[in-house]
């Protein structure tokens, strides 16, 4: 899968933000595959149903997996941006520019063992439950050309056990001819697991945290 585009500078952040239409019940982003009743068993056994595709520079992929858990212990985790270095492994440093917000929030993020720096650009759409990251146009990257991302759960799905949210993550990147094939290798390689292995065992030590964050709301 990969995720659609964007490029949005300053001047259409507001209306992005604020102007998004109202989404049917049962909303799912386009360019989300089919599940097949394979992929729906292992999901139920626990396992992530996943696809990745790459070209040289350019990959992309997709991962799927049904969390134990709360939406809102999700997303207290995926839109705390600042703490990714505590909660990502593969995060080495995370610094949220001033002014961001859950829904709207630009970081920039040191990652992996190689430091690699790339300055992101979130928005958060809390009724579509849906999270997409991008690169900043405001910001320099000189690694990454192109990355989009997204990240969306769903509360009710076909074959999805009580108790559990159903959590996609998306991504396409395309990195600089300048970087050298090892960290290709490694980025695209082991990038789609490095990036949602963590979040199942997080959400499970997730209530603690999100009800400390509501009491001190």
């Amino acid at each position: 899968m990969t995720p659609p585009r964007r490029a949005i500078g300053d001047d259409l952040i507001g209306s992005v933000v604020n102007n998004v239409p109202t989404m049917p019940s049962g909303w799912i982003p386009a360019g989300y595959p089919k599940l097949s009743s394979s992929d729906i068993r292992s999901l139920s056994l626990g396992i992530q149903v996943k696809g990745q595709t790459r070209t040289g520079a350019t990959g992309g992929g997709y991962v799927v997996q049904d969390i134990k858990g709360t939406a809102d212990a999700v997303w207290s985790l995926l839109t705390d941006y600042e703490r990714y270095d505590e909660i990502i492994g593969t995060v080495r440093k995370s610094t949220v520019k001033a002014g961001s917000t859950r829904h709207c929030a630009r970081a920039t993020f040191v990652l992996s063992k190689f430091l690699l720096e790339v300055s992101v650009l979130h928005l958060w759409n809390e009724e579509r439950q849906h999270l997409t990251f991008s690169l900043d146009p405001a910001s320099k990257n000189v690694i990454l050309k192109e990355a989009d991302g997204q990240w969306f759960v769903q509360t009710e799905a076909e074959g999805l056990r009580p108790g559990h949210v159903r959590v996609w993550f998306g991504a396409a990147v395309r990195v600089s001819r300048l970087v050298p094939s090892p960290i290709v290798d490694y980025a695209q390689g082991r990038a789609l697991k490095r990036a949602t292995a963590w979040l199942a065992p997080a959400v499970r030590a997730a209530p603690l945290t999100l009800a400390k964050k509501v009491k001190a709301e």
